[in-house]
């Protein structure tokens, strides 16, 4: 049996928004034994669907910060992105990555909703931040879909530490 379909549209929902209805139709041209058979469609009748909620992100650090024994207020940045198809929040946790060579203290947390340029700017385009509890539960406004938030965390550097050492962390963003 030899099957040949040919598609009059493609039913893709990547990028779609959650909600949207979409409508397909297909033809459907096939051979049995070399024989062509009767061509079946839905141009009729589309097939309609409703697009479901897409919740999917990316947690990227922006980077290692080099730091001096007992400096203070030292901060790395993560770059938080919605990529689902539909406004989310996120509420944002801290995982102390084993192995490491000490643990930075009095962390705190912000959070800053990106202006769209994708690009890391605290205090102009992207605001003052919004100091957040990390582990607490609560969580940031919405994201748009493809739309970025920052978290800077800052802390103290132990004072005894030695050139080479380091800290390692994580940070987890739940939807």
């Amino acid at each position: 049996v030899a099957i040949a379909m040919s598609a009059a549209g493609v039913a893709e929902a990547a990028g779609t928004d959650a909600g949207t209805t979409v409508s397909n139709t297909f033809t459907l041209n096939y051979q049995v034994g070399g024989v062509s058979q009767t061509q079946i469609d839905n141009i009729a009748s589309p097939t309609q669907f409703t697009v479901d909620r897409l919740v999917d992100l990316t947690v990227t650090s922006q980077g290692d910060t080099n730091v001096a024994p007992g400096a203070t207020a030292q901060t790395v940045v993560f770059r938080v992105q919605n990529d689902g198809n539909d406004n989310q929040a996120y509420s944002f946790a801290l995982k102390d990555v084993a192995g490491d060579d000490f643990d930075a203290t009095g962390l705190t947390a912000a959070y800053f909703v990106d202006d769209g340029d994708g690009v890391f700017e605290p205090g102009a385009d992207d605001g003052a931040g919004t100091a957040y509890t990390l582990g607490s539960g609560s969580a940031s406004p919405d994201i748009a879909a493809d739309a970025t938030v920052w978290v800077r965390l800052s802390g103290n550097i132990p004072g005894g530490q030695t050139d080479g050492d380091t800290d390692s962390m994580s940070l987890i963003a739940d939807s």
